[in-house]
């Protein structure tokens, strides 16, 4: 049985990273070109269609598909994003 580790231990196994972070707007402009329009609509229903694996696309996609965000890409985020664009 492995001993709990000791305070020291876990400060020394702390590492800090430097760097920044990026913001993110989830609005369904799945392409990122700065439009939500008939184009996210389509990529969005390709990827709940599974024609687009994770490694395909970018994360900041696959964020930015969830339109309606429940946490989840479907249909429902095309229906979001088409009603959006209905007005």
């Amino acid at each position: 049985v492995d001993a709990e580790p000791t305070t020291e231990q876990a400060r020394r196994a702390i590492s800090t990273a430097v760097g920044q972070a990026d913001s993110l707007t989830i609005n369904g402009d799945a392409n990122n070109s700065g439009l939500l329009d008939v184009n996210d609509a389509q990529l969005v229903y390709d990827m709940c269609m599974r024609m687009y694996g994770l490694n395909d696309l970018t994360q900041a996609m696959w964020l930015r598909a969830d339109a309606n965000s429940d946490q989840i890409i479907n249909v429902k985020d095309v229906q979001c994003i088409l009603q959006s664009l209905a007005g």
